[in-house]
């Protein structure tokens, strides 16, 4: 009985070892927290991979809104940095950690280039060239990188299983603008007015003299050049009097430009006083022949419209100013010489130069477009003048303003280097009208020397201008 008591106690022993009725309950018991922290992450994860995506969308946005600011103006800095920072201001949507209004960081954390390394890939930098944050140095500025401040997400889920701490996350993101130029002359200017940005410092009716440096060593503030077209280096004399002498030459100029070395002062009169109606001597390939409809020159010897080296009477051409000031190799400033207007207006038309409703003398420009009877009541040419008509080269004139070019205005403080500097960022440009042709002859306005091109500043280029010459080009670089 003994034995079979034992044998039957082993038996149940056996049975209840081998019975696996309510194990789950221990597996469960185990495998709860661990599943908990699993969906836990996945939850949490989640949602702080959605709210780095939102700041990587409102650092790119915020970069494109800096960058678009950046069009060479003194303050261009300042309204980056304004734009950027105010694109979005304090949501309270996208997580539960505040910090506060602005949610892009100011500089030092926003940073500021000229160049990126390797950007643009015609040109690349061999390293970011970054410029120090300056509300009155935004000429050269070309990118910018916005910081988002820190956002956080504090734990919902994982709470559950003693998570408290609350998980950040940023974003970066860098933009550039970029300015393209098509259908201008090759022409740049050195702003003569150093560290004050060219904009600023004209309006409508300044008159400048320009002449060609010829520069082989340096670009300083006032040099006055030509460009080489896009694809070429040191182009000869035939293309640049062929260039200049066409309204929309057909190329572009992408940011940056190439400053043309050696003097070309006989193909550039040449290129410029085709417009006038002088037809030039020698090679003509390319040429745009067509004279404008207005090609008043101011000659000494109305008879022979058609000579080549024109001798210019003060008072029978748009007048010169007095007291102009010699920058680098143009002239400007002065005072608009209302003598010789007169002069011009009572030679032309028999009465006084126009003026405007406060008794102010108009502008050369709007001179011309009356005289055009573009605006206003046109004035009557008086007899046995010179006419303004175009008679040499047999051509119509064109219905285009092709008294207008358009001129890089660039920044050359401090002074560039010639021959090691291949290109320099142009941003700005400007039309200037050509009040006169180039004087190739021996008499001329003292004290001003012959071969100036003589020109009034009309207007700004923009990319808003109805020329369409000028356009922006916002676009992101690096997305951190």
């Amino acid at each position: 009985m003994a034995a079979t008591a034992t044998t039957r106690l082993v038996s149940a022993f056996t049975r209840l070892f081998r019975d696996q009725n309510g194990q789950v309950v221990i597996y469960f018991t185990i495998m709860v927290p661990v599943m908990m922290g699993l969906v836990g992450l996945s939850l949490e994860g989640g949602r702080l991979l959605m709210l780095h995506s939102q700041l990587q969308d409102l650092a790119d946005a915020a970069a494109l809104a800096g960058a678009k600011e950046l069009d060479g103006g003194d303050d261009a800095m300042c309204r980056a940095k304004d734009k950027a920072q105010n694109l979005l201001t304090n949501p309270t949507w996208w997580s539960n950690v505040a910090s506060g209004v602005n949610q892009i960081k100011d500089p030092p954390d926003m940073v500021f280039y000229s160049a990126l390394a390797g950007e643009p890939t015609n040109n690349p930098a061999a390293a970011d060239v970054t410029v120090p944050f300056d509300c009155t140095n935004g000429a050269n500025v070309a990118y910018i990188k916005v910081v988002t401040v820190n956002r956080g997400v504090l734990p919902s889920f994982l709470i559950a299983v003693g998570a408290t701490d609350e998980k950040d996350t940023s974003a970066t993101a860098t933009a550039g603008s970029t300015f393209v130029a098509c259908n201008v002359q090759p022409l740049m200017l050195c702003n003569p007015f150093g560290a004050t940005s060219f904009q600023d410092s004209v309006q409508p009716g300044d008159l400048f003299g320009f002449t060609q440096s010829g520069n082989n060593t340096g670009f300083a503030t006032g040099t006055f050049n030509l460009l080489d077209p896009v694809g070429q280096t040191h182009s000869g004399a035939p293309d640049v009097a062929a260039l200049l002498s066409q309204s929309s030459p057909n190329f572009c100029f992408a940011d940056d430009v190439s400053p043309h070395t050696g003097n070309a002062s006989g193909p550039i009169s040449r290129g410029i006083n085709v417009r006038f109606d002088i037809q030039p001597n020698g090679q003509t390939a390319g040429f745009d022949l067509h004279p404008a409809p207005n090609v008043i020159k101011g000659y000494t010897d109305p008879t022979n419209a058609c000579k080549n080296n024109p001798t210019i009477s003060p008072a029978d051409a748009l007048p010169v100013n007095t007291g102009m000031t010699q920058v680098g190799s143009i002239w400007d400033g002065g005072t608009f010489d209302i003598t010789n207007a007169n002069a011009y207006w009572q030679y032309h038309h028999g009465a006084n130069w126009p003026t405007d409703a406060s008794g102010n003398p108009i502008s050369r420009y709007a001179a011309y477009q009356l005289e055009r009877g573009l605006s206003g009541t046109p004035p009557t040419w008086q007899p046995n003048t010179e006419s303004p008509a175009p008679i040499c080269s047999g051509l119509a004139a064109e219905t285009d303003d092709r008294r207008m070019v358009s001129v890089a205005i660039v920044n050359c403080t401090p002074p560039l280097s010639g021959n090691s500097t291949p290109t320099i960022r142009s941003n700005a440009y400007a039309n200037f009208f050509l009040t006169r042709p180039v004087d190739t002859g021996s008499s001329t306005t003292p004290p001003y020397p012959s071969g100036i091109i003589w020109t009034e500043f009309v207007e700004m280029i923009t990319p808003q201008s109805a020329n369409g010459k000028l356009h922006q080009v916002v676009q992101l670089y690096r997305d951190q």
